[in-house]
């Protein structure tokens, strides 16, 4: 069994070009599904993360850019399986710096963190680092959410 693989989430729809999964016809597209809208007034998720599996002490390479000003509310980490032993902690990262750390403790399978700081430019990016697991298990199917308003 390979690495687990990171994960940023959106609608994923056809466009017009070579057919890559037969049936579709088109090329695929990635859409970003937390774009400002007027509808869209409260919070909602800004970034969402995830790696499936067994959780390893990584930092994360993918970027998920941010396409308005925001402002980031709560960070929830959640686990499919709870750490054992001691507890797993993530980073959240804007343009590299840290922004906010969010621990689950052993036993538990979700805990939120605030940021440090709040607001978000466009074109700024996030980044998730996942800095310390379980001591007896690790920890599986990690998920983190970035909750926020568009400005």
């Amino acid at each position: 069994m390979g690495a687990a693989v990171p994960r940023m989430h959106g609608l994923v729809h056809a466009k017009g070009g070579p057919d890559p999964i037969p049936g579709l016809g088109g090329e695929l597209e990635v859409e970003d599904v937390g774009l400002p809208t007027a509808a869209l007034g409260g919070p909602h998720d800004l970034a969402v993360y995830s790696v499936p599996g067994p959780q390893t002490v990584a930092n994360g390479s993918m970027r998920k850019y941010v396409e308005a000003a925001a402002e980031v509310t709560l960070v929830r980490a959640a686990l499919g399986t709870a750490p054992a032993g001691s507890g797993l902690t993530v980073r959240v990262n804007v343009n590299g710096a840290l922004r906010a750390t969010v621990t689950i403790p052993a036993g538990a399978n979700t805990a939120t963190g605030a940021p440090s700081t709040t607001s978000l430019a466009a074109g700024d990016y996030l980044t998730f680092d996942v800095t310390a697991i379980g001591s007896t298990t690790p920890g599986s199917n990690l998920t983190v959410t970035v909750w926020g308003r568009y400005a």
